[in-house]
Parts: structure tokens; sequence; C-alpha cells
């Protein structure tokens, strides 16, 4: 067992509700932004398979990554936080907001193995010209970590992927939820993300 589970289930939830308030209502304007981008936090059969995600904090260097897929089956790997803590919750952050089935995290859920996706880049960037989701995602999550940074301004980061800036307003957001998780998940515990989320 990964030790005691942290859940925050406001992180995904209270999202999701303010969304649904916002996009059920169809009264909000998405004039920008392409269709495709974004729909309701209810269930959507486009993802198709459903998953958990568990990110346990080892030591202050590093941490693991495992997956649950709904039938069962479960992929892992340790990583050095650093290098992967931020690239991951972009994926999840910007494959969440922009609602991509198949992207890292849809096509985990889908039985891909974690190595390859997201991990060594030659591999994802063979994935990503295979998948369109992939591509999307990768276009996507790649900038985002600069504008996370600081290294890149909202509106460059909106005119440079082609979102409009509601999306990047509402992806900083979830990212300053799941970094916020994250942060306060102590060493031994486990944050558990669902995808979709909800």
């Amino acid at each position: 067992m990964l030790g005691t589970e942290s859940r925050l289930a406001f992180i995904d939830g209270t999202l999701c509700a303010q969304l649904d308030d916002v996009d059920t209502g169809g009264t909000h304007e998405h004039a920008s932004r392409p269709s495709a981008l974004r729909t309701s936090c209810a269930e959507d059969s486009r993802y198709g398979s459903r998953m958990r995600v568990l990110l346990t904090p080892l030591d202050p260097r590093t941490h693991r990554l495992e997956v649950v897929r709904e039938d069962g089956t479960r992929d892992a790997r340790v990583l050095e936080t650093r290098s992967y803590i931020v690239h991951d919750l972009a994926h999840f952050a910007v494959e969440a907001e922009a609602a991509i089935p198949d992207g890292v995290f849809g096509l985990l859920a889908r039985g891909a193995p974690l190595d390859g996706l997201g991990t060594d880049e030659r591999a994802t960037s063979l994935e990503a010209s295979k998948n369109p989701g992939l591509a999307r995602a990768e276009s996507l999550a790649g900038p985002f970590q600069s504008l996370w940074h600081g290294r890149l301004d909202a509106d460059r980061y909106a005119e440079l992927v082609g979102v409009d800036r509601a999306f990047v307003d509402r992806a900083l957001a979830r990212m300053r939820g799941l970094m916020g998780h994250w942060n306060a998940t102590r060493h031994g515990q486990t944050m558990e993300l669902r995808w979709p989320p909800r």
C-alpha cells in the first residue's frame, strides 16, 4: 500500500461545479475558443476508460506516479520531482480544461504504458505524430509550463497556442489547485486525482 491517502475533493469537484454552472446555462460566450476545447464536467462518453492517478512523494527528490485503471490494471514509475511534477500536473490541467480525451491521461486510462508517454521526448514525439489529441496536449502543456513559471505572459500563451484568455484563466486556476494539493501532500501520503476530472 502507498500509505495514508490525502484527498482534497474540492480540486476537481468545485472547479467542475463552477464550470458546469457556466457551461450548462448556455449564455456564456466562447467566441474565440474552438467548441471542442471545453465540455461539461458531466459524464462524457468520449473519454471511454477512467482511472485514478496517484502521486506519492517518497523523499525530497522523488515521487511515485501510479495509474490505476478501471479494469484494475496498474502502471507506476518513480520520477524525479523537480523534473516531472510541474510537467505532469500541467498536462493534467490543460488536458482537463481542453477536454482532450486522447491526450496523455486519456491514453494512460485506455492502457498505454507510462514508459514513453510524457517521460521520453522522442517516444512522445512519435506518439504525438500519430495521435492528434496527444499532439494538442503537448502543444498546450509545453508552453503552459513556461507560463506557470512566469517566463511567458498569459496573453502571449493564448495567442501562441490558439486559445482564449478564459481558457488560460481556468487552466491556471486548476493548476494552482493541483499544486496546492501537491504541496500539502506529505511524504508517505498520496495525492489522488480522477481521470477524467469531474
